[in-house]
């Protein structure tokens, strides 16, 4: 997998379409120097309703409230879907050429997922080669969502008068974003370990130099923590999400030392402890599978990778140092207006639209919905004919 960066002035906006909002940003490379030119991030004005017509509508109200925060350049984008919105598997198929695991995957994902064949958007990412008994096989990745899920987001997106490139999937992007750095010939054998802790779910991504390696969604999150601080302390579902973002915006592993934070302490703590044990499978099922070097140390992003205690129960299951990791390091983002509040000084919810922009419009690199986005392209385009 290829993760050049395009090298011209303005890249594609990186379109982050999230579970409670989105987060827009559009990136530039001077020379190799990357700028973050705008980003922009809008909080939907009530919950995504279930129903396609009425969520398209939402999600493109918000966008547009979004584009007009900042100086976007152009209309191109590159879209990620709230990571719920995505079936993940790992399977192991025999050897065989691109053109036949193109095929081999789309009927292996309809099968796994219970999906049907046209309703279906499946791309696949090749994690490495693996023995199975006398023979030797590919591990391979399956990302796929449903069609219909997809024109959702691609519709509100050309609604609020983007165009789409490509639908890349979340931890992709961010996988993009921190893997950069790795460019010489012996960084191919670097590994990195991922956590990106968000509302919804938490992503687990490994990575050998720039290749995604292994992925795997947990389903402990930001929403678990809010319920379990909820419960503990009797307060509804807002004003325990705002404790714990206030718990947050502390400097300190303890995230503030009262009786009201200890008890919120010991009402998530079985939940970091769940969801360490989760990471350390991860880990250990890499390291078996593809007899892998460990990772130095893990990178904790996302909107919830700030939760006081989190990286020392993960640093201690892992047996690996876990930090909180920006993201944006070594992007100026001087010129970009980050509206952010103290929890967001070390920008790691950014990982996901700041990898989105870097990627490039290649058919080589994969993409869950390079043909729906280029219908997409096509029709925004039509419309805009036809206004003029």
């Amino acid at each position: 997998m290829r993760w050049k960066i395009l090298n011209k002035a303005a890249l594609p906006i990186g379109v982050d379409i999230g579970h409670s909002g989105v987060k827009l940003m559009q990136l530039d490379d001077a020379g190799g120097t990357l700028r973050a030119l705008a980003a922009a991030r809008k909080s939907y004005g009530r919950p995504l309703p279930d129903e396609p017509v009425q969520r398209k509508l939402e999600i493109e109200r918000t966008l547009r409230s979004a584009l007009e925060m900042a100086a976007f350049k152009g209309d191109a984008c590159i879209i990620a879907p709230s990571p719920s919105d995505l079936m993940l598997r790992a399977v192991r198929l025999p050897t065989m050429t691109d053109d036949e695991r193109n095929k081999a995957v789309r009927w292996e994902a309809s099968e796994r997922f219970g999906v049907p064949m046209d309703d279906i958007e499946v791309e696949w990412i090749r994690a490495g080669e693996v023995s199975q008994g006398h023979d030797t096989r590919d591990e391979v990745v399956l990302i796929a969502a449903r069609s219909a899920v997809l024109g959702t987001y691609l519709d509100a997106a050309m609604g609020a008068g983007l165009r789409p490139l490509a639908v890349d999937a979340p931890f992709l992007a961010a996988a993009r974003n921190l893997t950069r750095p790795l460019r010489r010939q012996e960084d191919k054998s670097v590994v990195r370990m991922i956590i990106d802790v968000g509302l919804s779910l938490t992503t687990v991504c490994i990575t050998r130099g720039r290749q995604l390696a292994f992925v795997k969604a947990v389903e402990i999150a930001g929403k678990e923590f809010n319920k379990a601080v909820s419960e503990r302390l009797s307060l509804d579902d807002d004003a325990a999400r705002q404790l714990r973002i206030e718990r947050m915006s502390h400097d300190s592993e303890s995230g503030g030392a009262d009786r009201v934070s200890r008890a919120a302490f010991e009402a998530t703590r079985p939940l970091m402890h769940e969801l360490a044990q989760e990471a350390a499978l991860c880990l250990r099922y890499y390291s078996v599978t593809f007899r892998g070097a460990r990772p130095d140390f893990v990178s904790i992003i996302g909107g919830e990778a700030r939760e006081p205690n989190l990286a020392s129960i993960l640093t201690e299951h892992l047996k690996v140092d876990a930090r909180v990791t920006g993201p944006l390091e070594g992007i100026d983002v001087a010129a970009a207006e980050m509206r952010l509040d103290r929890r967001h000084a070390t920008l790691t919810e950014w990982g996901v639209a700041a990898g989105l922009s870097m990627r490039t419009a290649s058919s080589q690199q994969p993409s869950l919905a390079d043909r729906v986005a280029a219908t997409a392209s096509r029709k925004g385009a039509e419309r805009k004919r036809g206004a003029a």
